[in-house]
């Protein structure tokens, strides 16, 4: 389902001797109708930050069923039908029977369960003739899955918070190092180890809130400088944190910046087109560290946008020696 974030921010500021208007008085509109952006996905997972586990159990049919503990299975003998006898089996998979003890059943087809326990009667009788039946399916996995995965105040949904060691701890398959990873990696691993021991278990994992990380906005804002972001936040909401854009902005040359190893990508960005409806205003998701810079003039090359950066008295000292991509959209 579609939904709309409308972010109504009208920037007026009068001067002292009153009337003067040095900010944009513009309705910043954000549609996050569209597609989450690919590298939205790219944030590497650190100490303190939140997620969501949002577990679901999918019951699987299958054509033949595979025995579980709590099944009530019937054992008959026809050529000796006083050795009849129902079993329940046992939370360690087994089923004792005469003569040849203790046999594990779990995870077997009842023709499968039937076939081993022919084989076990063949030092016992000359021609085992053996069948088994299943009488009663406990559902008793199932009962634990849910019991093992609901909360009583979260339901079938837990919060995980990454620890000191880089490491969380998720319910039936235990620690898992995720720093560093993406959501979608981490994702993936999970996933993949629960369908290994249980199939009927499916976790959607979602980054619930960060242990915080700085964005820079700086350039024709009112309050230029660092911002530290808790959770996800867009270009629009950064820049209405910095006092949104004065009037002698460039909001058709906005540079976002972002160091992708040695490389700094920037991306131009024509703002006042998307606010004119010129250009489908779709959310712009920020990653940590990410630099807007709003021009007063054309930013037309990397080396510019890289120089104008470089001489911000916040980036004195900073190591910005990297090579510079320009996308202009």
């Amino acid at each position: 389902m579609k939904t709309a974030l409308h972010i109504l921010l009208t920037f007026f500021l009068f001067s002292c001797g009153g009337g003067g208007k040095d900010r944009h008085a513009v309705p910043l509109v954000e549609n996050d109708s569209g597609p989450v952006p690919e590298y939205f996905h790219e944030y590497r997972l650190m100490s303190g930050d939140l997620l969501d586990i949002i577990y679901k159990i999918n019951l699987i049919k299958t054509d033949k069923y595979r025995l579980n503990t709590a099944d009530v299975v019937e054992i008959r003998f026809p050529s000796m039908s006083d050795h009849n006898t129902q079993q329940v089996i046992r939370s360690d998979g087994m089923i004792t029977l005469p003569y040849v003890g203790d046999i594990s059943v779990i995870g077997l087809t009842t023709q499968e369960a039937a076939e081993k326990l022919r084989e076990a009667y063949k030092t016992v009788l000359r021609f085992p003739d053996i069948y088994l039946l299943l009488k009663e399916e406990s559902g008793a996995r199932i009962r634990e899955l849910r019991r093992v995965i609901t909360s009583f105040s979260q339901g079938q949904t837990r919060v995980l918070t990454v620890r000191p060691d880089g490491v969380i701890t998720f319910p039936l398959i235990g620690d898992m190092s995720v720093a560093g990873k993406t959501i979608p990696e981490v994702s993936e691993a999970v996933n993949q180890s629960y369908k290994q021991q249980y199939p009927e278990l499916q976790a959607d994992i979602i980054l619930s809130e960060t242990a915080g990380f700085f964005v820079y906005v700086f350039g024709e804002v009112g309050r230029p400088g660092a911002y530290e972001m808790k959770q996800s936040m867009t270009l629009i909401k950064a820049l209405a944190m910095a006092g949104g854009p004065k009037a002698s902005a460039r909001l058709r040359n906005v540079a976002l910046s972002h160091r992708k190893g040695s490389v700094m990508e920037c991306r131009i960005i024509d703002l006042e087109a998307r606010l004119k409806g010129e250009k489908k205003c779709v959310s712009q998701l920020l990653r940590p560290d990410d630099i807007i810079y709003v021009p007063k003039r054309p930013l037309a090359t990397a080396a510019q946008i890289a120089k104008e950066i470089s001489g911000i008295t916040f980036f004195r000292g900073f190591s910005l020696g990297a090579s510079w991509k320009l996308d202009d959209e």
